[in-house]
């Protein structure tokens, strides 16, 4: 009777043991956030550094509206801790060119209002509804406490480090931040070293971010693990933020339609090109003279692609 009883008890025991398990291995997992939409955006819009804030403003911006509430829906908590630092990355990058782009107009600046952009609350979570300077300063920062994040947060200046053309990504977020300080600590318009004078030239994101760097004294320091200048004893001087739109210049978005049409009337489109031309003409604006060459050159054969764009800015 007591075997019986002992067998008993061991099977409850096992029975009830093996109940979490069983409702943790069933538990849904949480859904993994998709950043196809603005990776997208991204390669066909930022530019030699840039970004195209007028074509993404009359070309995306309900595309990267919705990307923006896709993120809204998204449980973060739930996500392991690389996806969710790739999550915020992009959640903050995209919310300052929609919101940039939504302003845009000439002469726009994210320093207009007193940096408004910055302090109103643009960034939409599952739960509620913050300002990119809490979601930079009250999340990503202490919560992640990485200061390569620096190079990867684009606040739309041209001092900011240049936006990557592609979402961020989990899988290969360590290599690709690691590369960003890289080229960011390398670029002479962001950061030099004057050899003669034994001076280093910094970007003032190490002067307002210091102590993510180490602190004031370590900063050298941090800057020389990417670098191979001789830094190790010199003076430090932070170089004057421009705080000017980071926008890609008009005049790069034609280049390619040059190369299709050529500069010469014996020119013959494929339906290809033709097509192309069309689905990208009011990349146009700002380039009226340009449209009436390529009309005289071609005639016929372009007018009908390029007539509603040559009305509406020659």
């Amino acid at each position: 009777m007591r075997r019986i009883t002992a067998t008993l008890t061991t099977l409850l025991l096992v029975l009830f043991a093996a109940i979490p398990v069983a409702a943790q291995t069933d538990r849904p997992q949480p859904a993994m956030p998709d950043h196809s939409a603005f990776d997208k955006i991204l390669r066909d819009n930022v530019r030699d550094e840039m970004i195209d804030y007028d074509n993404i403003r009359r070309q995306h911006l309900d595309q990267l509206g919705g990307y923006l509430e896709q993120l809204a829906e998204t449980d973060v908590k739930a996500l392991p801790r690389r996806v969710q630092l790739a999550f915020y990355i992009n959640l903050y990058n995209a919310t300052v060119i929609h919101a940039v782009a939504a302003r845009f107009e000439e002469g726009y600046s994210v320093a207009k209002g007193d940096f408004a952009l910055f302090t109103e609350p643009l960034v939409r979570l599952k739960d509620k509804s913050i300002s990119l300077n809490d979601l930079e300063h009250k999340i990503i920062r202490p919560t992640f406490k990485d200061p390569r994040v620096h190079v990867a947060l684009v606040c739309g200046a041209r001092s900011c480090p240049p936006l990557i053309p592609r979402a961020y990504d989990a899988r290969d977020l360590d290599a690709v931040l690691e590369n960003n300080m890289r080229r960011f600590t390398n670029d002479p318009k962001r950061n030099r070293f004057d050899e003669t004078d034994k001076k280093l030239f910094l970007s003032k994101i190490f002067d307002w971010y210091a102590d993510d760097f180490g602190g004031k004294t370590k900063i050298g320091e941090y800057v020389a693990r990417f670098t191979n200048a001789p830094i190790s004893k010199t003076s430090i001087e932070f170089l004057e933020y421009d705080w000017g739109l980071n926008i890609a210049p008009r005049e790069n978005a034609v280049k390619p339609y040059r190369g299709i049409l050529g500069s010469g009337s014996s020119k013959i489109l494929t339906e290809d090109e033709k097509t192309y031309l069309w689905k990208h003409r009011e990349r146009f604006v700002g380039h009226s003279h340009w449209i009436k060459k390529v009309l005289h050159a071609h005639g016929e054969e372009v007018y009908p692609l390029l007539r509603s764009t040559e009305r509406k800015y020659t």
